[in-house]
């Protein structure tokens, strides 16, 4: 409990991290810089709002808001002409659709996912398909696959 004096309550100074150890200081990671951490992502684009639109909705387990949001992925990718954007659309597309099969698990939404991340990573620049787009891939094919 914390201490009064006169009236005025006072907390406990907050703990403090232990130091880290010599072994552990070559393996472990730096922490992020306060600062960052405690900023939320910054909006620009439109692009922007609708992918931290699909996040809190994957977050939330929201099945009827990436629905929805799916829809506007492929509005938005209809209207969208050549360039950057379009093919991290597509991803931001595929990654909507990847939310929606891991919450329902039907057959049909991980077809539907499977044949965006092929679209997205056929479409993709050279060398601008991640690694982890070409692994749900991956997973995709392997999950599909193992049904029939």
């Amino acid at each position: 409990p914390p201490a009064t004096s006169a009236g005025v309550t006072q907390s406990a100074p907050a703990p403090q991290p232990p130091a880290p150890s010599p072994e552990s200081h070559s393996t472990a990671k730096p922490a992020p810089e306060p600062s960052r951490a405690s900023q939320p992502p910054e909006v620009r684009t439109p692009i922007d709002r609708l992918h931290l639109a699909t996040i809190a909705a994957e977050e939330r387990g929201d099945i009827v808001g990436l629905r929805r949001l799916r829809v506007t992925w492929k509005d938005f990718m209809a209207k969208m002409g050549v360039g950057p954007d379009r093919a991290r659309a597509r991803r931001e597309y595929a990654d909507c659709l990847w939310a929606i099969q891991t919450l329902t698990g039907r057959r049909a939404d991980q077809k539907d996912a499977l044949v965006a991340y092929r679209e997205y990573i056929l479409s993709a620049p050279a060398g601008g398909a991640d690694s982890r787009s070409v692994s749900r891939l991956r997973q995709l094919e392997d999950a599909l696959s193992e049904r029939h």
